[in-house]
């Protein structure tokens, strides 16, 4: 058995996979099993690797390239690697990204002299030549963590290192077809039967958001927010058969995929409020027309939806002085015609 196994899938990665490859293969950690899952991509990803491995002899043989059948998207790639895994911890890392010379085996020592089932690290947010740092500490108990802190936390799978037992336990994977939020859907319930979790605060992980092939560069597009929602409903059903309450990371996770909802069709939004009515009941419209603008929206009023779609984007602007200025204006404007 390995000390630790990284799973990376690889599809259409022939740019990026020579720099991801190198931070691996150059890690300070001797004891690691690589596992690259090919998820049949049409570039010349794969030759790329294997050209680079070559300056590696050494790891050769610690390599273990996985070929899918067919084209099976993110999610059953990361599910095979987890299953093929055999290191004592596993750990993913996307083969657009790229990781410190000694982020294993830090992650690795820290596992091992805590005794925890979970290691996490800070990370910094590759963007266009610039670098912003991600501090994403957790707390020592899990279900702490889950109550009071999960609702302000990147659930990436590539920053955590999780001990493999754990999720053969309990039979810990992601679901085949959700491409969003499936590091979220592991880990949350990985968290909720771990022991104990202790925390690197180091920036060990280079996300880079720049791929165009991203999941997250299609973050706004309807398919990709439907399996979040399909993300919220799974969690729903495993905390209610465990019989725990995880309900204000659960009402936080929904309100804002109802900002979301506010930016497709009226249609949409009426529908995901069917299927999470709660997110109407929330505390910080306190205001009687708000309230009455967000359920005649929820009712399927396209009028309403509309000052509620505009509201939105205004808000995400909300930095800029003259918007804050028509801010104020449009809701003198609505108010004028309401009460």
């Amino acid at each position: 058995m390995s000390k630790l196994s990284v799973i990376i899938p690889v599809y259409c990665v022939e740019k990026y996979i020579e720099r991801c490859s190198r931070s691996l293969f150059e890690q300070t950690l001797d004891d690691i099993e690589y596992l690259f899952v090919n998820d049949c991509t049409p570039d010349n990803s794969m030759n790329v690797l294997l050209n680079t491995l070559e300056d590696y002899p050494n790891r050769k043989r610690q390599v273990r390239i996985i070929n899918m059948d067919h084209n099976s998207g993110q999610v059953t790639v990361r599910r095979r690697g987890m299953l093929e895994a055999n290191g004592e911890y596993q750990i993913h890392c996307d083969s657009d990204d790229w990781v410190e010379p000694d982020m294993y085996e830090k992650m690795y020592l820290k596992a091992v002299s805590t005794g925890a089932d979970i290691v996490s690290c800070n990370f910094v947010i590759e963007k266009e030549g610039q670098s912003r740092i991600i501090q994403n500490s957790d707390s020592p108990d899990p279900r702490f963590h889950i109550q009071y802190k999960a609702h302000d936390t990147w659930w990436s799978l590539w920053c955590r290192l999780i001990r493999t037992r754990l999720i053969r336990e309990h039979d810990i994977y992601p679901i085949s077809g959700m491409n969003m939020w499936e590091d979220m859907y592991v880990n949350l319930r990985v968290y909720y039967f771990a022991n104990h979790l202790s925390h690197i605060e180091e920036p060990l992980y280079h996300y880079d958001v720049t791929h165009p092939e991203s999941i997250v560069s299609r973050r706004m597009e309807k398919d990709i927010i439907e399996q979040q929602v399909s993300c919220i409903i799974n969690l729903e059903t495993f905390f209610s058969n465990v019989c725990y309450d995880a309900g204000f990371f659960l009402i936080c996770k929904k309100c804002s995929l109802k900002n979301k909802f506010i930016m497709m069709k009226e249609t949409d939004f009426k529908g995901f409020v069917e299927c999470f009515p709660e997110v109407l009941e929330n505390p910080f419209i306190d205001n009687c027309i708000e309230r009455r603008i967000w359920r005649d929206a929820a009712n399927g009023s396209k009028s309403s939806f509309q000052i509620l779609r505009l509201h939105h984007k205004l808000e995400e602007k909300r930095d800029s002085f003259i918007i804050r200025i028509k801010r104020r204006k449009f809701f003198r404007w609505i108010k004028e015609r309401l009460l």
